[in-house]
């Protein structure tokens, strides 16, 4: 047990060390499904299906590879594959249960002899519930073992005491688990909840002494017995700086603070759900839960049954984290995407962010996942987009891969992927890493040769505005005591911001009864208008006196309103004449049948001789009737106007 506790003490010791940019590589693939994968290219670019899997995970899984992206390993909490898609030694059986929903979580040793990863899931103990699990368990995998290829040397290793489970009078845990970095960015948490208790416990690996080397933090944040006793799956996932938790449990979600120093969980905030758009019935279930790079934005998933069916439906929820205070945030939730199925196939369940700052849902039984493109972007700019990431005719199903909280984040990040429109006020924010003991200021060169602009650490943002559009590089420096203690740089795309004038100048008037049009001008193609109104086209008509305006959002996603005041004043009736004679006898005087004060082509004409037989019609008049064929005498002409079916009636004479 003794050189267990070192080996497991020094693993994680150096298995949860900050991931800069060259250990990104070690969570670059993703295994999950049935036998679907995923590579994320370290140099960037779309992901692509590798076509290699020999796992099928209904839920849980976990992959872990080295930092150049090379696959070393996967697992769906019951057994382990190689590289190679060969099953590990000893890994046949874990003892875990891949229904469990957040069940497999792996960390990796790098600098020792002998290269270790402990593989974490739970031991499934209920007959109850697919959804009910036991207690977490961990595995010990060799990586120089078997050849190179990987040997599971331990398995069924607790995690958590045994006295602490005995004081605490519970030994089942709900099917969930996070990691999370400490806040001497060394070490890490494994964050778990009792099943029937609202108590969490935060376990670190930290050489207190305590058994096995590790120190459990129990938390009472909850009421008790606040599950049913089948859980359905829920989530347990922490914001990129490690500060805020997400947890949910059958019909409801919790914002709670989590203190990265002291492993604390404390001051739940119930978050209100809003009212889905496909009508709903019964049996609510909060789902999976993800936090944007930036820390800003947060998306719940939420499943039940719509009203009047037997299917399912998923509700994807965002909640602005930066409202202001926890009142302000609980109620910030905006539904960005919904979908029903016929049963639970089709369904977004679990989200998960990428190397590429997307995040990546799993949807049941598809080909495909689906992705929220600009994840820090407020409301539906976020950019749902259904089966986004093809898997290459592998199919996903309920997870992706648990993942660190602070992975895949950037050292610099910038609102919608690093994009920005010129003029416009631009937040950058610095990454999860860039604090920490070795930190005490940032220092911001802006890539556009103005001068550096320096933040304390606790001020992790800063608002910029771009006068000319373009592409910036822009560096942050970690300074401790004036000395740089490290660099990064990222790019920003600042685009051009919509030029638009209405046509009708400012404080135009119009005169009774008011219709005036309203236009944007010429605009590029795939832009897209908003009015005051909310109407979507590119001319508005104004019937009313007041204030009318019209948001533009061209095609790179920068948006400029124009605002126009109109008025409107009694006119001057014109005065309209319509002959009672005409004189067709080649003089060139009163030759035809005029019609003045007004737009004759606005109006049809019917002409109808004394014993009203109709002899003539024309459906625009202009004005060009002179009685050719007719004799003289007295006719009569009725008039409509088409667009406001006024109609004229009287005679003429003609008289040669």
């Amino acid at each position: 047990m003794k050189n267990y506790c070192l080996r497991l003490l020094w693993g994680l010791l150096i298995g949860c060390l900050p991931l800069l940019a060259s250990a990104q590589g070690e969570y670059s693939n993703w295994y999950f499904g049935r036998r679907a994968d995923l590579h994320f290219a370290p140099a960037g670019g779309a992901p692509r299906p590798l076509l290699g899997s020999a796992m099928t995970a209904t839920s849980g899984c976990a992959t872990l590879s080295d930092a150049a992206g090379n696959l070393l390993l996967y697992s769906n909490g019951e057994q382990v594959w190689n590289r190679q898609h060969q099953l590990m030694p000893g890994g046949q059986s874990l003892g875990g249960n891949t229904l469990v929903a957040q069940g497999c979580a792996v960390v990796r040793v790098q600098g020792t002899a002998t290269p270790t990863a402990y593989l974490f899931t739970q031991r499934y103990t209920s007959a109850l519930s697919a959804f009910v699990t036991g207690t977490p368990i961990a595995a010990e995998i060799q990586l120089n073992g078997a050849g190179g290829l990987g040997q599971v040397t331990q398995t069924g290793l607790p995690v958590v005491a045994d006295t602490i489970l005995q004081r605490l009078g519970e030994r089942q845990f709900a099917p969930y688990q996070a990691l999370v970095r400490h806040a001497n960015g060394r070490e890490c948490w494994l964050l778990t909840r009792l099943h029937q208790q609202g108590i969490f416990l935060a376990t670190l690996l930290d050489g207190s002494g305590q058994w096995p080397c590790r120190r459990t933090v129990v938390s009472r944040v909850l009421p008790t017995r606040i599950s049913s006793s089948t859980t359905f799956p829920g989530a347990l996932v922490a914001s990129p700086d490690g500060r805020t938790l997400l947890y949910n449990d059958v019909a409801t979600s919790f914002l709670m603070s989590f203190d990265p120093a002291t492993g604390q969980v404390s001051t739940p905030l119930q978050l209100v759900y809003p009212t889905p758009t496909i009508p709903s019935s019964i049996n609510p279930y909060a789902l999976s839960g993800i936090f944007s790079s930036d820390g800003t934005r947060l998306y719940v998933n939420r499943i039940y049954q719509p009203s009047g069916n037997y299917g399912s439906a998923v509700q994807v929820i965002q909640y602005d984290l930066s409202a202001g205070n926890s009142a302000a945030t609980a109620t910030t939730g905006i539904e960005i995407y919904s979908v029903a199925s016929s049963g639970n196939n089709g369904l977004p369940w679990y989200g998960q962010r990428g190397p590429d700052g997307i995040i990546y849902f799993s949807v049941t039984e598809s080909a495909s996942l689906d992705a929220i493109l600009s994840p820090n972007a407020r409301g539906r700019a976020c950019r749902y987009s259904p089966g986004y990431q093809s898997l290459g005719g592998r199919t996903s199903l309920q997870s992706l891969p648990v993942q660190p909280n602070d992975v895949n984040l950037g050292a610099l990040l910038a609102p919608e992927g690093a994009f920005g429109c010129a003029g416009q006020r631009l937040t950058l924010r610095a990454g999860a890493g860039a604090g920490g003991t070795a930190t005490d200021s940032l220092r911001w060169l802006l890539g556009d040769g103005r001068r550096a602009i320096t933040t304390l650490v606790a001020t992790d943002s800063l608002s910029i505005s771009y006068p000319a559009p373009g592409t910036y590089t822009l560096r942050l420096d970690r300074r401790r005591q004036g000395v740089v203690v490290a660099s990064a740089t990222a790019s920003v795309r600042i685009s051009a911001t919509p030029q638009v004038r209405l046509t009708l100048a400012p404080d135009t008037v119009g005169c009774t009864p008011l219709s005036l049009r309203l236009s944007v001008g010429p605009q590029p193609a795939g832009s897209v208008f908003s009015w005051q109104d909310g109407s979507r086209g590119a001319t508005l008509v104004a019937t009313t006196p007041g204030t009318y305006w019209v948001d533009v959002q061209n095609p790179a996603g920068c948006t400029v309103r124009a605002t126009v005041q109109v008025r409107e004043r009694p006119c001057a009736a014109p005065t309209v004449t319509i002959p009672n004679i005409i004189t067709p006898n080649g003089d060139d005087q009163n030759q035809a049948f005029v019609l003045r004060g007004l737009v004759p082509a606005d109006w049809s004409l019917r002409l109808y001789n004394r014993w009203g037989s109709e002899i003539y019609k024309q459906a625009s008049y202009d004005n060009s009737w002179a009685a050719q064929g007719q004799p003289d005498g007295v006719y009569y002409y009725l008039l409509t106007n088409a667009t406001t079916s006024q109609k004229l009636k009287g005679w003429v004479e003609v008289r040669r």
